[in-house]
C-alpha cells in the first residue's frame, strides 16, 4: 500500500477551480464545481478507464475520500449523482434522489457560511485548507494489463485495493469521509447458498418486505409470489413484464409485501453498468417501504445472474444505508446468493 500512497502524493493536483489570486476560494455554478486545469488534464487521461482516486486536504486529520470508478466518464462530473455536481447541489439545496450524501465533505473541506454569489450563475466558497486529488491508473495498483482481464475481475481488483487503501489510511490515523468508515446501523450482508423459503412465515404474516429480481421462473420471486403468496403464473408474469418493460421497480403491495427490481439486461436493453438506473430502482424500493409498506425489516434476496448486476446493487445499498434518511426501516438483510 505504501507504493500506492506514495504515487498519490507524487501525482496530485489542486482539486477545485478557484479565483486567480486565492487557491482557498473555490468557484462553482448551479451545475457544479470544476477541476483546476491540472486536475482536469489528469482526469481526461484516465476517466474512461477503471481507476481509483484519492481526494484530501492539508488538514492534519486529512479528511480523505478514497473512491473507485468503472464507468466511462468517471465519477467526477458536473451533474447530479457525480461528485462535482453533488457538492454544488448540496450548497444550492437542489439535491436529487440519486445524489450521494456529501454534506460531510462540505463540513470538513469548506466554510459553508462563506458561500456568496459573485454574479448571476457564479458562486464562491472558502476552503478550510487546500484540497488535492490524485487519479491512480489500474496498472499502478494491479501490476496487470487491463486488456487481458474480464470486467468482473477488474471490478474485484478495484474493490479489494480500494478497501485495503482505506484500511491503510485508517491505520495511519487519517480521518476518512468514506461511507465504509462509518458505522452501518441497518445493513447486514449474508453470504449463503440457494435461498428459498427461509422467511415464508414472516412473509405470509407481512412482517417483512421482500425485494427480488423480476424473473418469473424457479427463482426467489417465483417461490414467494406463487408458492407462498398465491399468485397465478399469469399474475406473477404480468408484474415481471411491467417491471422489465418500464425498467422500474414494481411493488405488489398491498397484495404482497414484495417489490421486484428490473433486470439489468432485458431483450434490447443493456443497463448492466448503468449505476444511475440501478440506484434509482433500489432507492425506489426503499421509498416504497418507507412510504407505503412501512415494514421495519427489508430483505433483499438477490440471485447472482448474468443479467443482473448484483455487485453494483450491493455497492449502492451500502451507500444508501448511510445516506438515506430512514424513518421506518430498522433492518436490511442482503442475501448474496
Amino acid at each position: 500500500m505504501q507504493l500506492i500512497k506514495d504515487y498519490v502524493r507524487e501525482n496530485s493536483s489542486l482539486l477545485f477551480h478557484h479565483t486567480p489570486n486565492n487557491v482557498l476560494t473555490a468557484l462553482f455554478d448551479t451545475k457544479g464545481f470544476s477541476f483546476t486545469l491540472a486536475a482536469q488534464n489528469n482526469y481526461d487521461i484516465i476517466k474512461n478507464s477503471p481507476h481509483l482516486y484519492v481526494a484530501w486536504t492539508n488538514d492534519e486529520n486529512g479528511y480523505y475520500y478514497v473512491g473507485k470508478s468503472f464507468q466511462n466518464g468517471g465519477r467526477w462530473k458536473r451533474s447530479h449523482a457525480y461528485h462535482l455536481g453533488t457538492l454544488a447541489h448540496h450548497l444550492h439545496n437542489t439535491i436529487r434522489y440519486d445524489d450521494q450524501n456529501h454534506a460531510h465533505w462540505i463540513e470538513h473541506w469548506m466554510n459553508e457560511e462563506t458561500q456568496s454569489q459573485i454574479e448571476n450563475n457564479l458562486f464562491s466558497i472558502s476552503l478550510k485548507k487546500e484540497v488535492y486529488i490524485s487519479f491512480i491508473p489500474f496498472n499502478v495498483y494491479s501490476n496487470q494489463d487491463i486488456l487481458t482481464l474480464p470486467m468482473s475481475e477488474i471490478r474485484q481488483i478495484n474493490t479489494n485495493i480500494e478497501s485495503q487503501l482505506i484500511e491503510s489510511y485508517i491505520a495511519d490515523g487519517i480521518q476518512l469521509l468514506n461511507v465504509q468508515n462509518n458505522k452501518r446501523t441497518r445493513l447486514k450482508i449474508i453470504q449463503k447458498g440457494p435461498w428459498t423459503l427461509d422467511a415464508a412465515d414472516d412473509f405470509i404474516n407481512k412482517n417483512i418486505h421482500l425485494v427480488c429480481i423480476a424473473v418469473n421462473a424457479l427463482t426467489i420471486y417465483g417461490c414467494y409470489a406463487k408458492a407462498v403468496g398465491g399468485l397465478t403464473n399469469e399474475e406473477a408474469e404480468t408484474y415481471v413484464q411491467n417491471a422489465n418493460q418500464k425498467n422500474k421497480s414494481i411493488s405488489l403491495y398491498p397484495k404482497l409485501n414484495l417489490t421486484i427490481l428490473p433486470l439489468s439486461i432485458d431483450e434490447n436493453r443493456n443497463d448492466f453498468n448503468e449505476r444511475d438506473i440501478l440506484f434509482e430502482n433500489i432507492k425506489r424500493s426503499i421509498d416504497i417501504n418507507e412510504e407505503i409498506v412501512k415494514s421495519s425489516k427489508m430483505i433483499f434476496a438477490i440471485e447472482r445472474r448474468f443479467d443482473f448486476n448484483i455487485d453494483l446493487a450491493l455497492e449502492i445499498l451500502k451507500e444508501l444505508d448511510i445516506s438515506y434518511n430512514f424513518k421506518v426501516t430498522k433492518r436490511i438483510l442482503f442475501y448474496n446468493n
